[in-house]
């Protein structure tokens, strides 16, 4: 039994973990209500000006 239990335990990190590191280095989920500068987001690497 413990075997079972053992292997749930490994599945369930070999998903987890790639996924959670996977959206760590996205920048996490996108919310639909969330403000986000999306130039950071798409990879733009001029720094932001604002008020020009």
């Amino acid at each position: 039994m413990t075997t079972f239990w053992q292997f749930i335990v490994v599945l369930a990190a070999g998903l987890g973990f790639p996924t959670a590191a996977l959206f760590f280095l996205i920048g996490g989920p996108r919310f639909p209500d969330e403000r986000r500068d999306r130039s950071l987001a798409a990879g733009d690497s001029r720094p932001v000006t604002r008020g020009r």
